[in-house]
């Protein structure tokens, strides 16, 4: 069997791994998004940082794998960080 179909298998047979491999996939988005907008990685300290991530908000999205919660940081000045979403 191709290493792919392994895959295929693997996530047809679990339910619990395809929401948890689609939410890491999701959550990503908006991670890089904040860690460009401030001009760091999470705990990264740099001479260019424009903030921290000090404020988080959930959000729930609703997917074909079922309801993914999200914790998301909000972008610096208060703005909140869902374009992607």
């Amino acid at each position: 069997m191709a290493q792919g179909r392994d895959w295929n298998a693997l996530l047809a047979d679990d339910a619990g791994l395809r929401r948890e491999v689609v939410r890491t996939a999701v959550h990503a988005v908006p991670e890089v998004e904040m860690t460009k907008a401030l001009g760091a990685e999470r705990g990264e300290r740099t001479e260019v940082r424009l903030g921290d991530r000090v404020e988080y908000y959930a959000h729930d999205l609703i997917t074909r794998v079922g309801r993914l919660e999200l914790r998301l940081a909000a972008r610096p000045h208060g703005a909140l960080l869902d374009r992607a979403l």
